[in-house]
């Protein structure tokens, strides 16, 4: 990667990411979600459904 950013006609943009607050509000959130969905409150699609749903667009 160095030898890359170290050619003048090469541009290289740094990968950003989700900052650490992003990262821990996202695992806030689906722990929320987990337990919403171990009390019955949330209803869920197994894996092979959203595969399904995803080939039908």
């Amino acid at each position: 990667m160095e030898l890359v950013k170290s050619l003048d006609f090469v541009q290289v943009q740094e990968d950003i990411g989700d900052s650490k607050q992003e990262i821990i509000s996202n695992l806030t959130q689906a722990f929320k979600d987990l337990k919403q969905y171990k009390q019955g409150k949330l209803k869920t699609i197994s894996a092979e459904e959203l595969l399904n749903e995803c080939q039908t667009y």
